[in-house]
């Protein structure tokens, strides 16, 4: 059983998992080239167009940007268990998942960095 698209995918769009199915299909290539959970797929992008009920491949995606330079971004400060304090920032770098990349505040003018852990959404390394 591999994911196979449901819809027909753009080049350029962020893939959704609602829009892909699990399906046993004939493979023309290797298992490990193919997805069987859409697990960790939730930050990508299509980079050409697929049409709907072909299955997906790794090099159909790649990871989506999640925070643009420039862009006003959410930094979650976690410095108590249980307790996070959420701080508007300003990305000085373009970041895909898991990216350490340069903030400021705005207000303060100081820099830090942070990991991006979602759209606009970043976390102390």
């Amino acid at each position: 059983l591999v994911l196979v698209t449901k819809a027909n995918l753009s080049a350029n769009q962020p893939l959704d998992a609602r829009q892909l199915e699990l399906q046993e299909v004939p493979l023309g290539g290797p298992l490990k080239t193919y997805f069987t959970t859409a697990d960790g797929l939730e930050y990508s992008t299509v980079v050409r167009a697929i049409e709907a009920g072909k299955p997906l491949r790794a090099p159909d995606l790649r990871p989506s940007v999640l925070v643009k330079r420039g862009q006003p971004v959410t930094l979650a400060v976690q410095r108590v268990q249980g307790l996070t304090i959420n701080v508007k920032m300003q990305a000085l770098q373009d970041g895909r998942f898991g990216d350490q990349i340069k903030l400021i505040n705005m207000e303060s003018g100081k820099t830090t960095t942070g990991l991006v852990s979602g759209w606009a959404q970043l976390s102390m390394p």
